[in-house]
């Protein structure tokens, strides 16, 4: 008979114990006339109480292949005492010191007192009322108390911020650059006698509103006789010196310095006066909009 084919052993669980069943070990061995197996069921038995524990008994049935026959192997029942452990101290009931004691009354019958206990129970209901009283006006004083330091801190912000963009100089304007870029021109190529002296004028001239149309802008030599005569004059004797080296005119290279810088002097404060917003150190300082303008 193989190890499988073996009955296992069982015990009843009860309410006084706790049963542990451990894996069974089985065990088959072959020989010459066949096959012998053997089965050990372990349990762990673990007592809840103090007190008599009995244990039924357990019975076994087998077959007597010797005698052709089944039998039945018996283990008897037993009981068993289980003491309480020494070790351990008995625990006692725990005590309320808030629950109002047991009176007796003069015939010697116990009474529970009720008016005790319902002094319990609304100084109780006082403590939790206050408690919940207490709550809501500190929780509204600590969210005032975030919101200021909140707005004090976004406010030294935002100060910085505009601090910072006060500090950065703002760019020309590319009109007053050109402007700016040509006259150094103009007055580079006097002071080197240049030929193309006049052309330079003129296209210094055209960064001028004033002379932004095409009908107003010189573009000639003789152009400049209705703007600034002085200017003219001057042009013309270098002019004339040009062609004619041995010609003694009127031309000054300081003069002619002296006329330009005044003729710009004069355009620039014209321009001042007609767009005042145009001045650099008055222009406003405005963030970039978000979305491009339509």
């Amino acid at each position: 008979l193989l190890g499988s084919a073996l009955p296992p052993v069982s015990m009843k669980d009860q309410p006084s114990i706790k049963l542990y069943t451990d894996k069974p070990q089985i065990e088959t061995k072959q020989h010459e006339n066949g096959a012998q197996a053997s089965r050990v069921d372990s349990f762990a038995i673990v007592a809840l109480n103090e007190g008599e524990i009995q244990l039924d008994e357990i019975r076994i049935p087998w077959w007597d292949i010797v005698n052709d026959v089944e039998r039945v192997a018996i283990i008897p029942a037993s009981s068993i005492k289980v003491l309480p452990n020494p070790d351990v101290m008995p625990s006692k009931p725990e005590t309320n010191a808030n629950v109002a004691p047991i009176a007796q009354d003069n015939e010697g019958t116990s009474i529970n007192s009720d008016t005790s206990n319902h002094r319990l129970a609304e100084q109780s209901g006082e403590l939790t009322g206050t408690n919940k009283g207490h709550f809501w006006p500190a929780l509204t004083v600590l969210i005032l108390l975030a919101w200021i330091i909140t707005s004090t801190l976004l406010y030294k912000r935002i100060s910085h911020l505009k601090a910072s963009l006060n500090a950065i100089p703002l760019p020309k304007d590319s009109n007053e650059l050109s402007e700016k870029l040509r006259y150094n021109e103009v007055i580079s190529a006097i002071k080197q006698h240049d030929s193309n002296q006049a052309r330079l004028i003129l296209d210094w001239l055209g960064c001028f509103d004033k002379f932004q149309s095409s009908n107003k802008q010189p573009v000639s030599l003789q152009a400049l006789k209705h703007l600034n005569l002085a200017l003219y004059d001057q042009l013309s004797a270098f002019d004339a010196l040009k062609y004619s080296p041995d010609a003694k005119g009127c031309y000054h290279e300081e003069q002619l310095l002296q006329v330009v810088k005044k003729l710009r002097e004069e355009l620039l404060s014209e321009e001042k006066t007609k767009h005042p917003l145009t001045n650099r150190h008055s222009r406003k300082r405005t963030l970039i909009p978000f979305y491009p303008q339509r």
